[in-house]
């Protein structure tokens, strides 16, 4: 309920000053039905002899329009999540009380007029009826009563157990994470990830909790290789789309993170952040996908790494990325903004058959190896501006993929995941 005024604006009305409102209304209507009484413009026999043809009418469409109110008024509600339990206000009770009182005398009254007046034992019975009909009412009002005190039993009941689970996994998680302290021998901190991964695998509410944890402690470093490498399958293992155990919808934060021979082909990541990562040992994404957004800055590879077949949705950066060896971008998918700017190769860098499909800058990138760029598919102009790659010059380089750029139409290998 709102009312709108041109100088307060919006006004919303709290519980209490809604039911004030609703009194005042049913109060006025009533002091105008006496006044129009008292002045005889109001005959009460005839409102009585409405009540009595129209009364079980007019109270069914009573029912009904409360029913629609308050079913709209939950729906309502239920957009913003679930709502504090409310206590059951007095003009309920008044409203139940008053249906009840008004079923019974609608009751009475029309079975009366179905009988003659002259016989006592069928008026009688008829009066039995109509009283029946009102404790009907009765039941139905404490049936409706029963079910709400069974409901919020029932909802006190689902609480508990949710705020027991809670306790529960907050304690698994406890205990996993002070296995897992860098204080701990090599065993006891597997075991901690392993009870790391069995709470994810578990809970997948907690799925993001565990690989944020598995990623912090990639970034601190272990002392103990078999711990990183332990980690480092976790993650894999879970993120890679053919496997029973994937995880979907996962962000990866490895800012800084020393990772060796790491191997993320055929996963699906949402958000991926390798900022200032050293990747030691071959490193492979191939068939990855990236969801959102990739970030490879100042990142540096020791070792070959490919990134054959990898999707790219959203922005890919690889800003001063360093590729010590040979570096593979073969049927890459770029579907966002993409940078390579300042980037350095040093080994050969292949881009053989790769879609750019956003803006795309090899801006002051430089390498030793000649790159290969056959058949690449631009949508937009590359810029190579300050690119010094190989034995190609500034000029080699703008024509070499100005001569096969082209709008280029969506492909199902890029497109159907």
């Amino acid at each position: 309920m709102w009312l709108q005024f041109p100088v307060m604006g919006v006004w919303r009305p709290t519980n209490r000053q809604a039911e004030g409102l609703v009194l005042l209304a049913v109060g006025g209507a009533l002091l105008v039905a006496a006044s129009l009484a008292v002045s005889g413009v109001l005959r009460w026999s005839d409102v009585l002899r409405w009540l009595r043809s129209w009364g079980p009418l007019a109270g069914l469409a009573l029912v009904a329009f409360v029913c629609v109110v308050v079913g709209a008024r939950a729906v309502r509600g239920g957009r913003g999540g679930p709502r504090a339990v409310q206590p059951i206000r007095w003009w309920v009770f008044a409203a139940a009380a008053v249906l009840v009182v008004g079923m019974t005398w609608a009751g009475v009254s029309g079975f009366l007029t179905l009988v003659p007046p002259t016989d006592p034992v069928a008026r009688l019975e008829a009066v039995k009826t109509g009283l029946a009909v009102g404790g009907g009412a009765v039941a139905g009002m404490a049936l409706l009563f029963t079910a709400r005190k069974q409901w919020l039993s029932e909802r006190t009941q689902v609480h508990t157990e949710t705020d027991a689970t809670e306790r529960r996994v907050a304690d698994l998680l406890h205990n996993a994470v002070e296995q897992f302290g860098t204080d701990k021998d090599t065993l006891v901190r597997l075991g901690g990830l392993s009870a790391l991964e069995l709470l994810g695998q578990e809970h997948p509410d907690m799925r993001q909790i565990v690989v944020n944890l598995v990623c912090e402690s990639l970034v601190l470093g272990h002392p103990h290789v078999q711990v990183s490498r332990a980690a480092q399958r976790l993650l894999t293992t879970h993120l890679r789309r053919t496997s029973d155990q994937h995880w979907t919808g996962i962000d990866l934060n490895l800012t800084g993170a020393h990772l060796v021979d790491f191997d993320l082909s055929d996963c699906v990541v949402r958000t991926a952040v390798f900022t200032n990562a050293h990747f030691t040992g071959a490193a492979t994404f191939r068939g990855a996908q990236f969801t959102e957004v990739a970030v490879f800055r100042d990142a540096r590879f020791t070792a070959v790494v490919t990134f054959s077949g990898a999707t790219f949705a959203g922005n890919a950066e690889f800003t001063g990325t360093r590729f010590d060896a040979e570096v593979t971008f073969d049927s890459a998918g770029f579907g966002g903004v993409t940078s390579f700017h300042r980037a350095n190769f040093a080994g050969v860098a292949i881009f053989a058959s790769t879609d750019f499909r956003g803006s795309t800058s090899f801006a002051e990138s430089t390498g030793d190896a000649t790159p290969n760029f056959f058949r690449v598919r631009c949508a937009t102009a590359v810029n190579f501006r300050d690119a010094r790659l190989g034995a190609l010059g500034q000029s080699e380089l703008d024509s070499l993929v100005a001569a096969q750029r082209a709008v280029v139409e969506p492909r199902r290998s890029f497109w159907g995941w």
